[in-house]
């Protein structure tokens, strides 16, 4: 790998090899030399990776290689690379319709189009139908696939098919015409960017490096391809083993970018070299061995011991957890691993995510989720939904309590419930509201709430357009007292749960006056009925999703396994190997399936198909997750969810125990346990004893 000099002819560098092969640390290596050696040249060095691992690799860079700081490298990813590029053009200065904005805007287009849709008339009530039409209408501007062209492939194809093609060509041609001019959504902003990147200060003869990326979008493309002609050198790091190029496999994804590098290259006129990280030819341990033969044929059987390797079953996924937390307390007390050192991956957070925080909890386990949460269930979000839909039908007593409950209101928490049961019993809503009432314990909190639904009527009296509703919301948001309420709430789930539980509190605030603007600016001055504006906000909330950073560094890592691109560990816990999680039974086929994406092929229309694709992606993420320990890996399935439903272990451990002989799958009962596997933990002395009080009982 080299650096380059402003002058010399560009090249694209690839540097392939297997996961654990030493390409992070090649890339590393190169820009912490040229960060020492404060080289003058014309171009900047330049770090771009995913967007969660900025912050992970500026940390990984100053501290493994003893820097002060980074003076030189620019660590940033592809959005944050375009955010830089039009920062200081006249397109920073129009609305952003970031995926929020969209999905609202199509909402607006689906309520007023349904009596012009076959196909789709009534599916935008179905959750994640939105989610669904987006990322297809983003995946077919991506591929340069416009309205018409879209509406010409439906021409003589089954009714239903054609059926669906013209009512994805109408959505699409409205939606562009709604943001032309004033609107850019994330496509928009790539294209523009990949125009502008020239004007970038340090990006002309620069030297730069991608990392931890296995493919790229199509503007993620066109800004490399741009980088190309402008750039010394561009070093790409690809988890692939060049034995792979011209096969399907795990590997089909990487292998694929490749290629489309090496077009690039030719495309451009630039120079284009490859380099392998070489592992060794025979594996050391049982780890290694998994990482060289998982979803290799013919399959290579180790003849090694399964050191290092543990395959387990439990009666339910709460002994599951409870037997992680256990585990990571020996292994920090025996061996002397730190939390960070260790991360719990599942393909089934719907099931792990609660529960491991909750047994983590007890066992005094630090531990970070890395997830992104909706906000739907945010106080603020429910006072607001709940409010609209009461003043929309006059007030009834379910929905009006629903705002009260969030404790945003001037109702005290210890007060509602008696009105509550007393307005439902007596059936009051509307004007009846405004009514004294003859019970003196009730009169006092009746006056109180009919001054609530007095103040919000009155802002929303003279409103009938989606800028009317949006100002008159935030204005009683503000003028109500509800965001002196929303900062104290703040302060008590700090208190109660942790600066986690209030951060993803208090970012809500800002999202939501975020979402009121981007409202304004996809429906200005549209005539809107009351339901289609809730419905609209409701999209969004469903849309806007909240993250943290994690606030202790040493700490358990838990996420999805095709997040698990952390940072170098030594222990890594996957649970829930059962049937249909790990591998997923999801069949990707979206708003078409893969026979209709096929008859588009036919008519030449090049859209990915879907299911091969997306389980050869998760088998990718599957072989990054088990290689990614350095000492070891479990492998854990329970026969029972929360709910009692059965489970059954994934054909994976089938698959392990047939490349590791050795390898035997044991069953854990907690009760069984040595005392002393539970003795540096207080908590862990108590439960087995709770759960066999309860047996008795």
């Amino acid at each position: 790998m080299t650096t380059g000099k402003s002058g010399v002819h560009q090249v694209i560098q690839v540097l392939t090899g297997r996961s654990g092969s030493g390409k992070t640390k090649r890339i590393y290596d190169l820009l912490a030399r040229r960060e020492r050696s404060f080289e003058s040249a014309e171009g900047g060095l330049w770090l771009v990776v995913p967007e969660q691992f900025t912050l992970q690799a500026e940390r990984e860079l100053v501290g493994f290689y003893n820097l002060e700081g980074l003076l030189n490298v620019q660590v940033l990813s592809f959005r944050k690379l375009v955010d830089k590029v039009l920062e200081a053009t006249e397109a920073s200065q129009q609305h952003y319709l970031d995926e929020l904005g969209r999905h609202m805007l199509l909402k607006r287009i689906l309520l007023e189009s349904a009596d012009r849709l076959e196909a789709y008339k009534t599916a935008h009530r179905k959750t994640g139908f939105i989610s669904m039409m987006g990322d297809f209408l983003a995946e077919l501007k991506r591929s340069g696939i416009g309205p018409d062209r879209l509406r010409g492939a439906g021409d003589n194809l089954p009714k239903l098919t054609a059926a669906k093609i013209n009512d994805i060509a109408l959505i699409y041609e409205r939606f562009e015409t709604l943001k032309s001019g004033t609107l850019m959504d994330e496509e928009d902003r790539y294209d523009l960017a990949a125009s502008r990147l020239h004007t970038l200060p340090g990006m002309k003869g620069a030297t730069l490096c991608i990392d931890g990326f296995s493919g790229f979008t199509g503007q993620e493309f066109k800004l490399i391809e741009s980088l190309a002609q402008i750039c010394d050198v561009i070093n790409v790091a690809l988890t692939l083993d060049p034995g792979h190029l011209n096969q399907t496999g795990i590997f089909m994804a990487t292998a694929e970018t490749y290629r489309r590098l090496q077009s690039i290259a030719e495309d451009t006129h630039c120079g284009f070299s490859a380099e392998t990280a070489s592992t060794p030819e025979a594996p050391g341990n049982a780890l290694a061995h998994i990482e060289r033969a998982l979803f290799e044929y013919p399959q290579a059987i180790y003849e090694g011991t399964a050191e290092g390797v543990a395959l387990l079953t439990f009666d339910s996924t709460w002994e599951e957890a409870e037997y992680v937390a256990l585990e990571i307390g020996r292994l920090v007390a025996e061996k002397g691993y730190r939390y960070q050192d260790i991360a719990v991956v599942s393909n089934a957070p719907e099931i792990y995510d609660d529960l491991l925080a909750r047994v983590f909890d007890q066992y005094k386990i630090p531990s970070f989720h890395d997830k992104r949460r909706d906000i739907v269930g945010n106080p603020l979000a429910r006072l607001i939904l709940a409010m609209l839909e009461a003043y929309q039908k006059d007030f009834p007593a379910p929905a009006l309590f629903r705002a009260v409950k969030t404790d945003l209101t001037t109702i005290r928490r210890e007060a509602w419930e008696k009105l509550e049961i007393f307005a439902i019993e007596n059936g009051i809503r509307g004007k009846r509201w405004k009514q004294p009432v003859e019970d003196e314990t009730i009169e006092p909190l009746r006056e109180v709430l009919a001054g609530v639904i007095d103040q919000f009527a009155s802002a929303f009296k003279a409103s009938d357009t989606a800028a009317g509703y949006s100002k008159a919301l935030f204005h009683w948001l503000t003028t109500a007292g509800i965001r002196e309420r929303y900062e104290a709430l703040i302060q008590e789930i700090r208190l109660q749960n942790g600066f986690e539980a209030a951060f993803e509190t208090i970012q809500g605030w800002n999202m939501i006056s975020d979402l009121l603007d981007q409202i304004v600016s996809v429906s200005p001055e549209t005539s809107l009925k009351l339901s289609d504006y809730r419905a609209i906000l409701e999209a969004g909330f469903a849309a806007y999703e909240t993250g943290m950073l994690p606030q202790d560094f040493n700490t358990v890592l838990i996420g999805k396994i095709e997040h698990s691109r952390s940072h170098p560990i030594k222990a890594l816990f996957l649970v829930g190997a059962a049937d249909g999680i790990l591998p997923s039974n999801r069949d990707g086929s979206g708003l078409l399936t893969d026979d209709e994406k096929l008859s588009l092929r036919a008519a030449k229309l090049e859209l990915k198909s879907v299911s091969d694709y997306l389980s050869m992606n998760e088998a990718f993420s599957i072989y990054l997750a088990m290689a990614k320990p350095t000492s070891d890996l479990y492998i854990s399935c329970a026969f029972a969810d929360g709910m009692g439903r059965s489970m059954r272990p994934s054909y994976l451990i089938d698959q392990l125990q047939t490349l590791i002989p050795e390898l035997k799958l044991r069953h854990v009962r907690l009760d069984e346990t040595p005392p002393a596997s539970r003795a540096s933990n207080y908590d862990a002395v108590i439960a087995p004893i709770t759960r066999q009080l309860r047996a008795w009982l």
